[in-house]
């Protein structure tokens, strides 16, 4: 009679799961192969259609890239004006209350154009001006086109507009101290030229006109800077030209932040009265314009 062999039926059980498991191994292994070799293909057919279509582009054409839209100039908006203002005005000033012109003489208003009281004739060409702790400072130059170092800086008490300082700044100026401004505890005198071909030049001193530092803006002013303002509410200066040419820029001067602009009216000074008006005179029309900032 036939008798089961314990041992023998273990060993058979251990071959046959361990088939089984082999077998499992090996048809994973194929379906990982497998999916490997499509997505080998697919990569492969992607490129081939890349390289086709680069090859049916013309050598001429370029990729495509998204236009740059230049910005519109900045535009100078005239909200207000007051007429009849006295000929050959330069520089314009205002402390908020009062607006300061500098033509042959330094000359005070009101808001509405009355003049209030004005300074004795200057003995030098006055140019810009700018107002600061009461007092009025103005830009003075002989403006000699085959150069000189007669350029100062006139100080006068903004109550009264006597004369009551003046300060020389000859040495760093060649041709025509024209602007000037104030921002930041340091006082900046721009200079005028009489051609269209110098860049821009700027100079910074301290509250005593000591010189601290001086800077080239790659702009070239119509006859060089003829004012300039410092607009708080924006953070930047504004630089006028002597023509319709006006720009902002950062209190570093960097050329690379010139914003320019264009003006309906040859430019003289500009001087910022509030968080939304800028100041200027215009001279051919013998007017104050108010302008939008």
């Amino acid at each position: 009679m036939f008798r089961f062999d314990i041992k023998l039926v273990r060993l058979l059980l251990a071959m046959v799961l361990s088939c089984i498991f082999i077998g499992s191994c090996t048809s994973k292994e194929q379906e990982e192969t497998a999916s490997e070799k499509v997505t080998a293909e697919q990569t492969a057919a992607e490129q081939t259609a890349a390289e086709q279509a680069a090859s049916e582009q013309s050598p001429d054409q370029k990729p495509s890239e998204i236009p740059v839209v230049p910005l519109a100039p900045l535009s100078l908006d005239i909200i207000k004006e007051i007429p009849e203002m006295p000929g050959g005005q330069q520089g314009i000033a205002t402390d908020g209350s009062f607006i300061y012109i500098q033509a042959k003489n330094l000359l005070k208003f009101d808001m509405e154009g009355k003049l209030i009281c004005q300074s004795e004739p200057q003995d030098i060409h006055g140019g810009g001006i700018t107002h600061h702790d009461k007092k009025i400072y103005v830009a003075s130059s002989k403006c000699d086109p085959a150069g000189t170092k007669v350029h100062k800086v006139y100080v006068y008490n903004a109550q009264d507009l006597k004369k009551i300082a003046e300060y020389d700044i000859g040495e760093h100026f060649g041709i025509c101290a024209g602007g000037i401004a104030y921002y930041d505890n340091h006082f900046y005198v721009a200079e005028s030229y009489w051609d269209n071909d110098h860049y821009d030049y700027i100079v910074k001193f301290d509250e005593e006109f000591n010189f601290v530092a001086s800077y080239q803006v790659e702009f070239k002013c119509p006859y060089g800077i003829q004012g300039l303002d410092y607009i708080a509410y924006l953070g930047v200066f504004q630089v006028n030209s002597h023509g319709k040419d006006f720009y902002r820029i950062n209190t570093n001067f960097d050329s690379g932040t010139v914003e320019p602009g264009r003006a309906p009216f040859d430019l003289q000074d500009v001087a910022c009265l509030n968080q939304n008006t800028l100041l200027y005179n215009d001279r051919a029309g013998r007017r104050i314009v108010f302008s939008g900032l």
